[in-house]
Order: structure tokens, then C-alpha cells, then sequence
């Protein structure tokens, strides 16, 4: 659904359009209100990840105008929703004006990005070189910075998909800096990473922004003496490293050739933790690969247990050393780069604490935000792996005012809270992960719905991903059991508790619930005569609790109408569909106006 707020949104830009001019969502007259007017903007490329999301509400509070351009390829558009309303709050309790934000759904390598940035700028004239010609009309853009965060980030992915990262992240560059150079757009700050300094880590100091440079820099040693340090790359472990190392060589060499340019590269330690709120957080599409999200989901029962990689570093407790720094933070950082007077074209600065975490000190402070024992399994080094990684943070103190505040505890208790926030934003539901899931976890999440439902009247709970053993029938049963009892459920009010098994199983497991999903897969499933055998073999007495999840049907709305009609028919209790094209998931699908009609039809609730 698109904006009705004053700030404006575009989507739907496609890569290749069909006229000169990125589309735009029902806010369009806002979008070019604003660039009729003087305002300048901060242009975030990938301004809807982790990292990003919290750069652009940051930019946002200082007030800075924002346009944020993201694929969502490993973001979602309901982030933009919350950092304009956290935005909007803060802007309101502040006692002053929202900025203006803009939303483009691009990618940054596309075509679209050059019609977008030819729609942020003014016509304006110049004096001509010549002291008899006349002044020349030309385009001056309203973006005067822009943050590149679009780039992929995965260790262990980069090893297994080398092509795939030094296309996105390297060939990608290149072609942005080039655009962003012909619409003289020459503020850059660029997202690196510590992995640049390789096995340097190793070297048991702190890490400086010295230990990798891209060009000879002359400097004065201990003694007065000038000296003449050179560049030197050692140790990068993987095709992601080499792809950070590779972009920060070309933008260095970029400055060098043309002194216009002011490009900084932030060197990110270990960025953890959330905004305070608990609404904004790390929320990737992929399977995570850090340490804090994999905290995460051992905590949500997602994940049974925490793997640790390498026990027998030279470490405190064996485990490696990390720098982990608050999100928060690290997105301040990128604010005080943007406003730095920086004397020279290329800079690259550390953002880091200063300080050393173990892996294992990590997990205790998640533990004790939590109040939750975190199970762990100790496991070999992995490839690419350094066993201590801190920043020595004087350059960025020094020149950019900047330094870290948040303590790793502080890290961990924000963390913990967007965790319970999720739970709650997500649905009345409850992950039960096939049995593996404490009861503990179980009704902590119980407890969380509970007092949610003080101020929304929810009418049931969802435990999702159950158990089919019959073995763990006791188990559900203490689920259902608590759930009565912590609501207080009664016969006048209509609560329902729904498990979902996804298969057919014992009639026994119909006593406690309201509602069984005894079946969640696609359509072509759904028609194979071993499902439909066993479908059948669920007793008729109990047909009006099951219910059946039919995913990815056809776009055939009499398709919809036939499969609704046979589910009925069946005497199921409950049905839901999902559309193959854009999915269920993501829009209300069109085909539920002919579910609706064909239920109703019939007089038959299901």
C-alpha cells in the first residue's frame, strides 16, 4: 500500500521502463512539491537494511531530507513505514518540521537510477568560461550526498558466489560513481568493512586506518624523521574482503584523479543491537551469518542451538575477539562523514569501540538480557575466520568528533527488545519449530499476546510449525492448556487455538485445539491422489476442525472458485489460498473476492 503522509514514496521503478521518467506512488504531487523547492537531500543507496535503515532515520532526526533507494531484495517495504513514523515521532516530540523523505523500489545498477537522479535537479545558469560568452543553462542537482550500503556481505556466501559479489559490489561501484560523477554528485561515503586489513587482525594491536592504504603517504616517525609509508594488502581471506579492498582501491585512485571528489570509507567493526524503539532491527531475507542474528534465532526458537567456531584462539576464554559496536552508533558515524571538513579527496576512517568482546562474552550479555540460557555447540575455525578483530578509533575521535556510546549490554538489552516487539508485530501466532521449542519460550510468547490483547481484541493464536508425533501430544496439550488459562477463555468469547501440523494426524490430536491445519502446500500437491488418500482417511466427525493451506494456485480465478467449492464439500472448518504470482504473502489476493462469494454462495461458513 503506498503512503498518504506528506513524505512521498515511489515504487515499481523498473530496470529497463518504457518512458525517460521513474513511476511514482499516490504521493506524487508531494514528491514534486518537493522538488520544486530548494531543498537539498541525502541520496542512501540500500537505505532499508540494517545498517541502512538506521543511517536514514539518524539523517532524518539532525534533519537531513532522505531519499532512499532499495531493491528490497534483502530488505522489506514495511521498514520504510517505521522509519518514517519513528522520524515523524521524534520530529514531533523535538518540537520540529519532518523532513522531507522520498522512497524509489530500484536497483542502484539499473537505468532507472540515471532518471532518478535527473528528476533531483534544478535547471540553472552558469557564467561561461569565456569572458565574452554568454552564461550556459545547466542541470544542478538537489542530492549532495550520497551513502552506498547496497552491497552483499556474506563471508561464507562470497566463497561459494565469488562472480556474484565482485558484480554487485565491485562492477556495481564503478558504474555508480561514474553516474553520480556526470550529474556532479561528489559527496560519497562509502560502506567498507575491518575485513579490508586480512590477517592484520592477527597482529595484536589495535587496528589503524594506516595498516591498509592505497597509495604512498609520507608521514613523521617517532623520531622526526620523515618517512614514506607504502601500500601493502595481506592476508584477504575471501572474495568479500577482496571485493571491500578492490572498491576502496578504485574510489582512492578516483580522488587522486580528480580532487573534486570527497570520498570517505568507513571501516565497520562488528555493527549489533537496534534502535531503542525495538521497531527497527536486522531483518534480512536470507539465512543470517553473524553472530548476534544467529543469537537471535536460538533465542526465538528458530534455531535449536548456537554453533561457535574456534575455541582455541589466543584469547580470554578461547573464543575470537570481535569489536562490536552499536547500530546506532555506527549510523552517527555516517552523519559526522558527511559533515566532516576532510582536507583531502579520500579518507578512510575505522568505526569501531575500541574494544574487545569474546564470542563467549557476547552470548553471556544476550543471556542476561534475555533471562535465557543460550544453548551452544563448539565447533572447528572456519575459513576466513581471524581470531581477534578491534579498531583503534583516534582518527575518527580526532577528525570526524565522533566515538562510540553504547556499551555491549546496552547492545544487547535493544536487541533483545526488537526481539519482543517482533514476536508481537509479526501476528498472534507462536513458533513451536516441530516440538524442539522450550515450553518456556512457548508461553513467554503466550505471555506477550496476552498482554497485547488488553488494548486489540485477538480472537484466537496460531502455533505454527507443531509437532505431528502422537509421542508429543502432552507437550501440545500443556500449550493449549496455558493458553486457556492465561486468557481466561471462555464459551462467550470467540478464542480459537489453531495448530499447524501441515500433515494429517491422529484423531487424538484434535481434542485440545479449535482448528488443525491437517494440510500447507502448493496446489500440485494438493491434486496428487497420495494426499487426497490421505486426506480422506481424516474421520468426518472431525473434518469441521481441520482446515487446509493451498499455496501458489494458478492466476484462474475458476480455479480458486473449483478448489474452494471441493474443500467445502469436504466439511473442512478453514481453508486459506495463496496466489502463485505475487503471492499470498505479500498482497491480499484477488482470487479471496471469488473464496468470499463462492463461501457465501453456498450459505456455508469454512
Amino acid at each position: 500500500m503506498l503512503s498518504s503522509s506528506s513524505t512521498s514514496e515511489s515504487l515499481s521503478v523498473s530496470s529497463t521502463p518504457t518512458t525517460p521518467e521513474p513511476s511514482f506512488g499516490d504521493d506524487f504531487a508531494s514528491h514534486q512539491e518537493s522538488l520544486t523547492s530548494t531543498a537539498t537531500f541525502t541520496l542512501v543507496i540500500g537505505g532499508l537494511g540494517y545498517i541502512g535503515s538506521h543511517t536514514s532515520l539518524e539523517l532524518l532526526k539532525v534533519g537531513y531530507n532522505v531519499i532512499i533507494v532499495d531493491d528490497l531484495s534483502n530488505s522489506f517495504h514495511s521498514v520504510f513505514t517505521r522509519v518514517r513514523k519513528l522520524a515523524e515521532k521524534y520530529c514531533h516530540e523535538s518540537h520540529r518540521s519532518m523532513p522531507i523523505l522520498h522512497f524509489h523500489n530500484l536497483d542502484y545498477r539499473s537505468k532507472s537510477l540515471r532518471f532518478l537522479l535527473e528528476s533531483y535537479s534544478d535547471l540553472v545558469t552558469v557564467p561561461s568560461s569565456s569572458p565574452q560568452g554568454s552564461p550556459i543553462l545547466t542541470h544542478r542537482s538537489k542530492i549532495t550526498g550520497v551513502i552506498h550500503f547496497a552491497a552483499y556481505k556474506s563471508v561464507s556466501e562470497s566463497i561459494l558466489k565469488p562472480a556474484q559479489y565482485y558484480r554487485n559490489n565491485v562492477c556495481g561501484l564503478v558504474e555508480l560513481v561514474e553516474l553520480l560523477g556526470k550529474h556532479d554528485i561528489r559527496n560519497f561515503v562509502f560502506s567498507s568493512s575491518a575485513t579490508v586489513y586480512g590477517t592484520k587482525a592477527d597482529g595484536g594491536h589495535p587496528l589503524r586506518e594506516e595498516d591498509l592504504i592505497h597509495h604512498p603517504e609520507v608521514y613523521m616517525d617517532e623520531n622526526g624523521k620523515e618517512q614514506v609509508r607504502m601500500p601493502v594488502v595481506q592476508g584477504l581471506l575471501s572474495p568479500y574482503a577482496r571485493s571491500k579492498y578492490f572498491c576502496e582501491a578504485i574510489l582512492a585512485d578516483m580522488a587522486l584523479s580528480d580532487p573534486d571528489w570527497r570520498i570517505v570509507a568507513l571501516r565497520y567493526f562488528n555493527p549489533i543491537g537496534c534502535d531503542r524503539s525495538g521497531l527497527l532491527g536486522e531483518e534480512a531475507r536470507g539465512v543470517p551469518s553473524n553472530l548476534f542474528p544467529m543469537i537471535s534465532q536460538v533465542l526465538t526458537g528458530e534455531r535449536k542451538e548456537l554453533e561457535i567456531f574456534g575455541t582455541d584462539w589466543d584469547t580470554r576464554d578461547g573464543t575470537a575477539v570481535r569489536d562490536f559496536i552499536h547500530v546506532s552508533d555506527l549510523a552517527r558515524g555516517h552523519i559526522a562523514a558527511l559533515s566532516a571538513d576532510i582536507n583531502t579527496p579520500f579518507r578512510s576512517f575505522n568505526l569501531g569501540t575500541g574494544n574487545g568482546t569474546t564470542v563467549m562474552e557476547a552470548v553471556a550479555s544476550l543471556e542476561q538480557a534475555s533471562r535465557q540460557q543460550i544453548p551452544v555447540r563448539l565447533a572447528p575455525r572456519r575459513n576466513g575466520d581471524v581470531g581477534s578483530c578491534v579498531a583503534a578509533n583516534a582518527r575518527s575521535v580526532k577528525e570526524l568528533g565522533w566515538s562510540a556510546t553504547e556499551s555491549i549490554s546496552q547492545c544487547a538489552a535493544d536487541l533483545w527488545n526488537f526481539i519482543l516487539k517482533q514476536e508481537v508485530d509479526r501476528s498472534p501466532q507462536v513458533g513451536d519449530i516441530y516440538g524442539h521449542r522450550s515450553l518456556d519460550a512457548i508461553f513467554r510468547d503466550i505471555d506477550v499476546y496476552h498482554d497485547w490483547n488488553h488494548d486489540l481484541r485477538l480472537e484466537g493464536i496460531f502455533v505454527d510449525e507443531t509437532p505431528s508425533d502422537p509421542k508429543l501430544l502432552p507437550y501440545m496439550s500443556t500449550i493449549a492448556r496455558y493458553t486457556r488459562k492465561k486468557w481466561h477463555q471462555t464459551s462467550d468469547r470467540f478464542n480459537l487455538i489453531v495448530y499447524n501440523p501441515g500433515v494429517v494426524v491422529n484423531p487424538a490430536y484434535f481434542e485440545d485445539p479449535n482448528l488443525v491445519v491437517i494440510f500447507e502446500q502448493s496446489e500440485s500437491h494438493w491434486r496428487s491422489p497420495k494426499i487426497q488418500k490421505s486426506i480422506a482417511q481424516v474421520p468426518p466427525e472431525l473434518r469441521s476442525k481441520a482446515v487446509a493451506i493451498v499455496h501458489s494456485l494458478t492466476e484462474s480465478l475458476g480455479d480458486a472458485a473449483q478448489l474452494t467449492n471441493e474443500i467445502r464439500l469436504l466439511g473442512f472448518g478453514g481453508l486459506y489460498l495463496t496466489e502463485q504470482v505475487g503471492g499470498g504473502f505479500s498482497k491480499w489476493p484477488v482470487m479471496w473476492v471469488t473464496v468470499t462469494t463462492e463461501i457465501g454462495g453456498k450459505n456455508r461458513s469454512c
